[in-house]
């Protein structure tokens, strides 16, 4: 059985909140910028004295000034995931990383990471469609388990700030930068075991987001809700037929859904002792990433005699959901 022993996660240091949205003149006050998006604060790589003087009109000019990168965040969040698992670096056998917004295609992040890590181990990186943890759990629940090594670091790192228009509302208000890591095992049991996974890739979706690689990002967030809506109820059926569905108590992540659409989403119905639970509110939408440090930043309060259901209905093309038992 699959386990999770331990998780990370890192944010660059500049703080995005209302208060400075508002100062950019997009029409909306701090109070109705949280009423309407669920979001208080984001981060970003890029400083607020260049968002507030070009509103990153220019999206090339991004790389040039951020403070942080990606692989930077990635690196962090690995570091704290490895510590938590309480191992080193050099007992990993593999590395699987995601990233939706790529600054160059080669090297792979994974390769990036562990050259920084200084291993040379197979590190290769997949295309989650903005999932990140459900994906890459659905696929390891597939291996062999003799096949796989020991310990897996597994990580989402992703700057959509990088390629926002800070002149539009949605986008300036809905994205953040960060990044998320897990070190998971068939062979040594963790804090979290692996109850359920599943992921779906709907292709002949037109998903109200667009991230181009030279162009700005678009969403429209009451279509996406709209999608998101629909995929919650896809993730429980599949989650429910293969592990018979949310036990009373479990306590419920929902990334990648801002607080505002919660009760439109949520458990619900049969389910209704299932406690809601969301951290988009403090970092803003982080795509891939979200799903990890959600289950890093409540590390220390998870305990080992509850259940964990984690729901992932994503912005792009990718969805998905996780669910964690309890140790008997």
């Amino acid at each position: 059985m699959l386990s999770i022993l331990g998780a990370g996660c890192a944010y660059p240091a500049t703080i995005i909140d209302n208060q400075f949205l508002s100062s950019l003149g997009l029409g909306l006050s701090a109070e109705e910028i949280s009423w309407q998006f669920g979001i208080e604060e984001r981060r970003s790589c890029l400083p607020l004295e260049y968002i507030k003087e070009t509103r990153n009109q220019d999206r090339s000019k991004a790389v040039e000034v951020a403070l942080e990168t990606p692989t930077a965040l990635a690196v962090r969040a690995c570091r704290m995931a490895l510590k938590r698992a309480g191992i080193m670096p050099e007992q990993l056998g593999l590395i699987l990383g995601d990233r939706s917004t790529a600054l160059y295609t080669v090297p792979a992040e994974a390769q990036l990471v562990a050259g920084t890590l200084r291993l040379k181990i197979p590190a290769y990186d997949t295309n989650s469609g903005g999932v990140g943890l459900p994906f890459f759990l659905n696929m390891l629940s597939k291996w062999r388990p003799a096949a796989v090594p020991e310990y897996v670091l597994c990580f989402s790192t992703n700057a959509p700030t990088l390629a926002v228009n800070y002149s539009g509302v949605q986008e300036s208000c809905y994205f953040g930068d960060g990044a998320g890591a897990a070190v998971v095992s068939f062979t040594r049991q963790g804090k979290l075991r692996l109850a359920a996974a599943y992921w779906e890739n709907d292709l002949k979706a037109e998903p109200p987001f667009s991230l181009p690689l030279t162009e700005h990002l678009k969403v429209g967030l009451e279509e996406l809700a709209a999608v998101q809506r629909g995929r919650i109820g896809k993730i429980r059926m599949g989650l429910s037929s293969r592990n018979g569905g949310l036990k009373e108590g479990t306590k419920l992540v929902e990334a990648s859904v801002s607080s505002q659409w919660r009760g439109g989403i949520g458990t619900g119905g049969a389910e209704a002792g299932v406690s809601p639970w969301n951290g988009l509110s403090n970092y803003g939408e982080i795509l891939g990433s979200a799903a990890f440090c959600v289950l890093s930043e409540c590390w220390e309060d998870l305990g080992l005699n509850e259940d964990l259901c984690v729901m992932v209905p994503g912005v792009g093309l990718g969805f998905g959901g996780v669910l964690f038992s309890r140790h008997e």
